[in-house]
């Protein structure tokens, strides 16, 4: 449900850094030169903290005068340091989302600590990441819940996401299932189960993933149907799915999917030798002849 991103090229402090000589001779000079120090130090103590936002406090200055902050982010000046920053960060190159998993390019970048309250992180790369619009829309400024636990996974940091940490169950009857369940897999810390949790409650991915689910079900239902009627290997066929789908990401909800379906040893018993429903387009035994007769015409 998480993507593990790699920190951009350019470090945050790094860039910060090059941020404030570049405002040596704007209209805000004397502000960051009077800020730069502690600016530089709250940076460096965003990735001491792995921007954990149970561990990071607000700080009063920024909040105070917000706008220089937030134009480095909303104005980038064209040819400096962040500007060329925001720009490579904003180029299209996932295709699944990092926060849920679902398929498309994310179109947006997310401030892991929102710039309402956290302007001074606003153009830090340690702080963006992509996401998608519907993530974004549920997410919006949330950080702690009501007993100040950080909600959500970070991309970056949180270096459990690397494998997958979701499994599906799928009810009965496999022709139509009647429910499915989305578990954390086994072997998980209490703590890490519980961060897990909250950050599928708060971007309301359940829901969002088991509608995928019922769809992506039918779907292979029919497939396999169509890989019996060919005398092809089943299981064979879904394993390969299932390393096509990994190279994309693990937490990918197809890759989820497939692996869940492969560790079900009932439903596979019953994708390979037990009665599907019927379907009028499945694969008949001559397609392959009929193929080669069309395209002689």
């Amino acid at each position: 449900m998480v993507m593990k991103l790699d920190l951009p090229e350019q470090g945050s402090v790094e860039l910060l850094k090059q941020i404030i000589v570049e405002r040596a001779n704007g209209v805000n000079a004397k502000f960051f030169a009077k800020i730069g120090d502690e600016w530089t130090e709250r940076v460096q103590a965003f990735i001491d903290a792995a921007g954990n936002p149970e561990l990071i406090k607000k700080w009063d200055e920024s909040v105070a005068n917000p706008t220089p902050f937030l134009t480095l982010y909303n104005s980038p000046a064209e040819g400096h340091a962040h500007q060329i920053v925001l720009s490579a960060m904003r180029e299209k190159k996932l295709q699944i989302c990092p926060s849920c998993g679902e398929d498309g390019t994310p179109h947006t970048l997310d401030h892991y600590l929102p710039k309402t309250d956290f302007p001074h992180f606003s153009v830090i790369p340690a702080n963006l990441s992509p996401m998608c619009d519907i993530c974004q829309g549920h997410k919006l400024t949330e950080t702690l819940d009501k007993h100040d636990r950080r909600i959500f996974i970070h991309p970056y940091f949180d270096q459990f996401v690397e494998n997958r940490v979701l499994r599906l169950v799928i009810g009965k009857p496999y022709e139509a299932p009647r429910n499915f369940e989305l578990l954390a897999m086994d072997g998980l810390s209490p703590n890490l189960k519980a961060l897990l949790l909250r950050h599928v409650t708060g971007l309301q991915l359940q829901p969002r993933f088991i509608h995928f689910v019922k769809e992506m079900h039918g779907h292979l239902v029919r497939t396999v149907a169509n890989i019996r009627a060919l005398d092809q290997n089943v299981v064979h066929q879904i394993r390969t799915f299932r390393k096509l789908e990994a190279g994309r990401g693990k937490n990918g909800w197809r890759h989820i999917y497939f692996a869940s379906v492969l560790k079900d040893d009932d439903l596979m018993e019953w994708l390979v030798n037990g009665k599907l429903p019927e379907f009028i387009d499945t694969v008949p035994d001559n397609e392959d002849e009929e193929t080669a007769v069309g395209s002689a015409r």
